[in-house]
């Protein structure tokens, strides 16, 4: 249980005085009255201004919320709006894609705050590329320079992440994208750009780095299907690609922003969870600490792009790409004044026109804001422009003919200048950091990019660098860092700091079979010094009390501060707890010795409580928390002592009471929500009803789903106080939907501890008579079957009093226990609720195609309604309506939404046109349906024992016609019912020839793998020819299609 200190008690009631004398000037004096600082967020809308809003409107007011007084708004801009916004100030802070940025920071007048992440298949991810996709059997494209002579499928030519991050690819490859394909087709989608080049539209196209993979994982595409062209491996990144990465969007600031709120607004974003709403908008997993976008600044330079567009080279190679054209001219004039004067006159007018270019480059070049150095192919300075001599301190007549090896500061070891070398002659480009040296010996931190230049025979003829002073930017985002993981006041590491040592030396304790001692001390008699002399002196007696705790602990060990008097030390590597008392002595004894301050002396001692990794097995924070009671309890049995937590005998009990206190909070705060989830007829279309289901806004965990918080409350006994709340609140939203004209029946799930609670009937009617406008028969009353329900007997005459009442019952996630026909046959539930788990798996598991379609026959037979839930796709509707269950929820409906959302969904849902008109299979013909999913799961199992090795013991699935379930119903249900019929014998000898097939390729597999998964092609298209012959079956028979 958390704990303020006394001296931040003493604080906040002076801070609560001062602000209600200042609360009664502002009364009296209303000239001073004076609204809250606003500040604005200029966001790229790339997808129009209103979706721009919806996104990071969000963000703006949890900033609002986490830095109240100040407000935050958000003002959606085109790519042409940003730089006069800028210019303007009409915005403080910005977020827009990379490229975009970067053309901003090149111009000086904006800084990065933090960097984006993106959720991936194994947790965030904040960088991307992009990925060049073909035909799975184009095997003669394996790299970029492949590509020459293809057609090439873009989003756009112009476009960062679909274009310009190919381009160093291609070029190291020797192609020019522009020059050597044999097309470039524009498609503006990136889906549709996938579905070109596996149609056979394109060769091979570029997308970004994500798609595959999250295509594969929505089941919209078969990824062996695709070839990844020249994909690169990059460590700890899960998304194939064919290009180096680039940072993510970032957020940024103006240059007039001050430092302090650029701090807030950092560490505001690093806290921010991807459960939080705010980043569930934008679709982001979160905010991480800014990344450094010289990456693209390096390919804007190489490629003339972006904010380098206009940028020349240097005089040396003006003079290579245009010497012979002026020697050309000159010859020209020449021979044009033996001829006619027209020939002297348009040969002057060339060369005024050559005169102007070579001006305006050497106008940039002089007036870049980058230190811009040419040298020769052995790396003597040939030219300089004045920015490189401002930002090295020495004049143009000291550096040319130099090597630039004079600024080496020494701090790069001779590995990293060998490595630069290489790169430039084999990749004709480098780009780094690196420290450099003045003229007057200072150090400074430079960003650099070298090009290459070579002559027209291939060889290097220059070198030319691009440089800027980064030492700033540096110092800023080490300040930034260290802000955001050290106090400020005692420089020690905060709790986020402690949260990452405590997590290391808990592994290196495991690793290394030692102990591990947290210690939590809290100052006795610290609140005294702040209110006799005051927040300043505690403050000095704070560090004083940090520099003598680091002055008793090892080299390995941390001291960290978590707020007030409070500090935790972390002990490691302990053989014995003789060692760990030894070093709590000594910080006893340090901190009991009278503290020397300007304003007299303090004498404090410290109260200690102490946990043992791994005695203590708890988890990094509950560690902290065991420390922190143990303290406590040396509080209380006499100060100036340390107390050993005691794992055993608190463990379950202090569990238990934190879990509960947090619960109770929530629940007096109003943080428990509920959502609704539509019941919709999929055969009529009408919207039934919905099922209410709660939501937990946790401050500091975001929006969580059930399961992460229903366990702990069946674990403090809490399910009727909750379930209370949810029945009162359910109704009050009933009421309000009627007022507007919305009736819909709401269900309610119902604990069984709750159910079975003493004063249940009686509380209901209570809370049903609160709420007289909302008819009884609206409200439905859901209990899962997996409920412990001890007496079945008083259960039903429950339930049998709340259809007195007119409410209703219903079974719900009915197949899961272990007593279904147990619960079906006693308690008079009106409505059974299929468990998502055999709705989901239906249509690839015919066991679970088998239980739903079982489930629906005992709702008919006991005449009781069914409804199912886990209907994610049209396809699940579509079975259900065949099998007779057309009551359904699921995502492939409507999700869980906010009460408010629902009237207008409902007014707006129409069913899916291929559930019209879905007519109920015969029972007796069900088998027909259920085979296909056999057959289509034994194939899967085939393919999948295909990609093994051959030496590996690999479970192929029964090879033996008759022996699979598909060959079972053939010869015994199949044969007897459609034995007759022409198609049967088809289907019968189609299925011979998939095993046929089957057998081949499993013989062919175990000589050579390679050549047998070639032929898988084979046994697909036996597939296929099967899948027909069940249609035709179907049709002979006079059945439905399926």
């Amino acid at each position: 249980m958390s704990r303020a200190p006394l001296g931040n008690a003493a604080t906040c009631l002076r801070s609560v005085l001062l602000a209600f004398a200042i609360l009664v000037l502002w009364a009296t004096s209303p000239g001073w009255a004076a609204e809250p600082e606003t500040y604005r967020i200029g966001v790229l809308a790339f997808r129009g201004k209103e979706r721009a809003i919806a996104d990071w409107q969000p963000h703006a007011d949890y900033l609002s919320k986490r830095l109240a007084p100040r407000r935050f708004e958000v003002l959606p801009l085109s790519l042409d709006e940003f730089k006069a916004s800028i210019e303007s100030r009409t915005i403080d802070f910005l977020t827009t894609n990379t490229g975009h940025y970067v053309e901003l920071e090149s111009e000086g007048a904006v800084a990065r705050i933090a960097t984006m992440r993106i959720a991936g298949p194994h947790g965030p991810v904040d960088r991307f590329g992009g990925t060049v996709i073909a035909r799975a059997e184009r095997e003669d494209l394996k790299g970029y320079a492949d590509l020459r002579g293809k057609r090439l499928i873009v989003p756009d030519s112009s476009a960062f992440g679909g274009w310009q991050v190919h381009l160093p690819e291609a070029k190291a490859a020797g192609i020019d994208l522009l020059r050597d394909t044999a097309a470039i087709i524009e498609i503006p989608n990136h889906d549709k750009i996938l579905e070109a080049v596996l149609t056979g539209k394109g060769d091979a196209g570029f997308v970004r780095s994500d798609l595959i993979e999250n295509l594969a994982a929505a089941g919209k595409l078969d990824p062996k299907a695709v070839r990844v062209v020249g994909q690169r491996h990059t460590a700890n990144f899960p998304y194939a690609h064919s290009t180096r990465l680039f940072p993510h969007w970032p957020f940024a600031r103006l240059n007039h922003v001050s430092e302090e709120l650029t701090k807030e607004i950092l560490i505001a974003l690093l806290e921010m969870t991807p459960e939080h709403p705010a980043a569930r908008a934008a679709g982001i997993y979160g905010w991480t600490l800014p990344h450094n976008y010289q990456s693209v600044h390096d390919l804007f330079l190489e490629f003339r792009l972006g904010p380098y567009k206009n940028l020349p080279v240097g005089i040396g190679e003006i003079m290579e790409r245009y010497g012979k054209s002026i020697l050309l001219a000159v010859v020209l004039v020449i021979a044009m004044l033996l001829a006619t004067l027209s020939w002297v006159l348009r040969t002057n007018r060339l060369l005024h026109r050559n005169k102007e270019q070579l001006q305006l480059a050497a106008g940039v070049f002089d007036h870049a804001q980058e230190g811009i150095v040419i040298t020769d192919a052995s790396g003597k300075i040939l030219e300089a422009n004045d920015t490189f001599l401002w930002l090295t301190g020495y004049d143009r007549e000291e550096i040319i003919g130099r090597n630039p090896r004079f600024l080496s500061s020494g701090k790069q070891d001779p590995d990293f200048y060998e490595a630069m070398w290489r790169d430039l002659h084999e990749k004709g480009f480098w780009r780094g950091e690196l420290w450099n040296k003045r003229k007057d010996g200072s150090l400074y931190y430079q960003q650099t990019s070298i090009s290459a230049m070579r002559s027209s025979d291939g060889q290097i003829s220059h070198f030319i660098g691009l440089s800027s002073d980064i030492s700033e930017l540096k110092e800023s985002q080490s300040r930034l860092e260290h802000m955001a993981y050290f106090d400020a006041l005692t420089n020690l590491p905060n709790r986020r700091m402690l949260s990452d040592r405590l997590n290391q030396a808990m592994a290196l304790a495991l690793r290394n079979q030692r102990l591990l001692a947290v210690c939590y001390l809290d100052l006795d008699g610290f609140k005294p010094i702040n209110d006799t002399w005051g927040h300043a002196a505690g403050d000095r007696l704070l560090v004083e009390a940090a520099y003598r705790l680091l002055g008793c602990v090892r080299g390995g060990d941390t001291v960290s501060r978590l707020g007030g008097d409070e500090f935790v030390v972390l002990l490691g590597n302990l053989c014995h707890f003789d060692e760990c008392e030894i070093a709590i002595e000594r910080i006893r004894t340090e901190l009991s010795r009278t503290f020397l301050l300007p304003e007299g002396e303090a004498v404090l001692s410290a109260s200690i409580g102490v946990t043992l990794y791994p005695m203590d097995g708890a988890d990094a924070d509950t560690l902290i928390r065991h420390a922190d009671q143990a303290m406590y309890a040396s509080k209380q049995t006499g100060r100036n002592r340390y107390q050993l937590f005691d794992v055993e005998h608190d463990r379950f009990s202090e569990a238990r009471a934190a879990s509960r206190e947090e619960i109770q909070r929530g629940l007096d705060r109003n943080e428990f929500l509920l959502h609704y989830q539509p019941k919709v007829d999929m055969r009529t279309g009408e919207v039934i009803g919905a099922e209410a289901l709660i939501r937990w806004q946790h401050p500091q965990r975001g929006l969580l789903q059930p399961a992460e918080f229903l366990p702990v409350i069946d674990f403090v006994g809490m399910q009727p106080d909750l379930g209370r709340w949810v029945l009162k609140t359910a109704l009050c939203q009933m009421e309000h939907w009627l007022a507007h004209g919305l009736s819909l029946t709401v269900s309610v799930n119902i604990a069984a501890q709750q159910l079975q609670t003493a004063g249940f009937m009686q509380a209901l009617r209570d809370t049903l008579s609160g709420h007289p406008s909302v008819p009884p028969q609206l409200l439905e009353l859901e209990i899962l079957e997996t409920a412990a329900l001890e007496d079945l007997t008083q259960v039903s005459r429950i339930i049998e009093s709340c259809h007195a009442l007119g409410v209703r019952f219903a079974i719900d996630d009915f197949g899961t226990g272990y007593s279904s026909l147990n619960y079906l046959k006693q308690l008079q539930a009106g409505t059974l609720k299929i468990d998502q788990s055999f709705v989901r798996g239906m249509l690839e598991d015919p066991d679970d195609l088998a239980i739903v379609d079982g489930i629906v026959g005992l709702a008919t037979a006991f005449r009781r309604e069914v409804i199912a839930e886990g209907v994610e796709t049209v396809a699940h509707g579509r079975m259900l309506l065949h099998l007779g269950c057309q009551a359904a929820q699921g995502y492939g409906i409507a999700r869980p939404m906010p009460a408010e959302d629902l009237p207008k969904w409902a007014s707006a849902w129409r069913q899916p046109i291929e559930w019209l008109d879905c007519p109920v299979w015969p029972r007796e013909d069900l088998p027909l349906l259920t085979v296909e999913i056999d057959h289509l799961r034994w194939v899967r199992h085939f393919m999948a024992s295909l990609q093994a090795d051959s030496n590996s013991n690999t479970h192929w699935p029964v090879l033996d016609p008759h022996e699979c379930r598909f060959g079972q119903w053939l010869d015994g249900g199949g044969r007897q019912r459609y034995g007759k019929l022409v198609a049967f014998d088809q289907l019968f000898s189609v299925h011979a020839e998939v095993h046929r097939k089957g057998e081949e390729i499993k013989q062919l597999h175990a000589q050579d793998p390679d050549v047998a998964r070639k032929r898988s092609g084979e046994l697909k298209a036996s597939r296929e020819r099967l899948q027909a012959a069940l249609v035709a079956l179907r049709r002979e028979a006079n059945l439905p299609p399926a």
